[in-house]
């Protein structure tokens, strides 16, 4: 991420802030910087999914145990 803002603030303010052509570039760098790896991304979205999805079913389970519960 360290590398990304540093793109951005040599394209922005190296060569020119107020230049236009200058904030397009910098919005394809990036774009190019953060999409450079999608298996990287990949492996952290799977990661995410993992972890949302046990607490989800740990909350479900709390949930069936409670109506259960109430039921008697």
């Amino acid at each position: 991420m360290f590398v990304l803002l540093l793109i951005v603030a040599v394209i922005l303010f190296g060569f020119g802030f107020l230049n236009p052509i200058w904030w397009t570039a910098a919005i394809v760098a990036v774009a190019v910087v953060d999409g450079s790896d999608p298996e990287d991304r990949r492996e952290r979205q799977d990661r995410w999914e993992r972890l949302y999805s046990r607490r989800r079913r740990a909350r479900w389970r709390r949930e069936d145990r409670r109506v259960r519960e109430r039921r008697g």
